[in-house]
């Protein structure tokens, strides 16, 4: 399933969630934005007469700005950096940045973040990112020429001038770029549900069978007079057993077993006399 069939096989999420998250999302792309334009401005002159320019006094008693002298490109960067501190602008941006992307790792196919929302907000990232790694290298570079020409007296700390503010870019790069490789993957997907248990198995034996009996008896008792017919059917024989006698007639003798005499036809008629 790729992307696209995933996003449409997702809940919609809450529409004030959805609108939250595009509002950070834009703050996270616009923010870097405005304050690189703001930056331009300034290294183009825009407050060159509120931090460079000097007051003169006209026929009227007014005092009114002259007009400033040449200002450099490090006087001005030096009002960026130490005066308006632009780059808080850029950490902030970071920090909106990787909460989106936790939220992107927390929707775990429950309410995913949508494309054009993590397309933003990549936007944002790579922006803080490309311009705090340049604002790293012009500080350096400015740290190392004298304050005539940058016109910004420091502290006479490495550690406050230098080494701090670098720590602060780099944290804004770092968390810029683990959050726009977070926001290109893939959301993490969500816990597959526990296996039902399987039934216990059954322990019972299984009953044994019925003995098949050598004659079944018929549903009811033949009518009396009913005859030889009745009689035959009142009776069903078993698969296998020997045939019922015939009425009126003895039924055949049992064999004798090996080492006994057998009786004659006179003797065995003797003990099969009806008697009285």
């Amino acid at each position: 399933m790729d992307e696209e069939q995933s996003e449409r096989a997702a809940p919609p999420a809450p529409r004030h969630l959805r609108w939250g998250l595009w509002v950070l999302a834009l703050a996270a792309l616009l923010g870097p934005l405005v304050t690189d334009l703001a930056a331009a401005s300034v290294l183009t002159g825009s407050l060159d007469v509120r931090y460079f320019s000097n007051y003169e006094v006209d026929q009227y008693g007014n005092q009114v700005p002259a007009p400033p002298p040449d200002v450099t490109f490090w006087q001005r960067w030096s009002v960026l950096a130490f005066a308006l501190r632009f780059d808080r602008a850029f950490l902030g941006a970071a920090a909106v940045v990787t909460a989106l992307a936790f939220a992107h790792l927390a929707g775990r196919g429950r309410w995913p973040l949508t494309r054009g929302v993590r397309w933003t907000a990549v936007g944002g990232a790579v922006v803080s990112a490309l311009s705090t790694g340049a604002a790293s290298v012009v500080l350096l570079l400015a740290q190392d020429r004298p304050p005539e020409e940058t016109g910004y007296y420091g502290s006479q700390s490495p550690l406050v001038d230098r080494w701090a503010p670098l720590a602060a870019n780099a944290v804004v790069v770092v968390l810029g770029v683990l959050a726009a490789v977070v926001l290109l993957g893939p959301a993490a997907p969500a816990p597959a549900p526990d296996p039902a248990p399987d039934p216990a198995p059954d322990t019972a034996p299984d009953p044994a069978p019925d003995p098949a009996p050598d004659t079944v008896p018929a549903a009811g008792p033949a009518e009396p007079g009913a005859g030889d017919d009745a009689q035959d059917e009142g009776t069903v024989r078993a698969p296998g057993s020997a045939p019922a006698p015939e009425p009126g007639t003895d039924p055949a003798p049992d064999p004798v077993p090996a080492g006994f005499p057998t009786p004659s036809e006179e003797e065995y008629a003797w003990y099969r006399r009806p008697t009285t």
